[in-house]
């Protein structure tokens, strides 16, 4: 096997890490902002009770 094939294999697997990571990232990120709007709507319910 020639190191060029070598190389390029491994670019390949560092790419998809990353997108992985980006991916558990922003979905974590989404689930956070979710939380908090959850959050806040309860809190503006119970302070002001319709």
């Amino acid at each position: 096997m020639s190191p060029q094939s070598k190389r390029s294999r491994k670019q390949t697997e560092t790419k998809s890490n990353t997108q992985v990571r980006v991916l558990s990232i922003s979905l974590f990120v989404t689930h956070l902002c979710l939380l908090v709007l959850i959050n806040s709507s309860f809190i503006l319910q119970y302070r002001h009770p319709s």
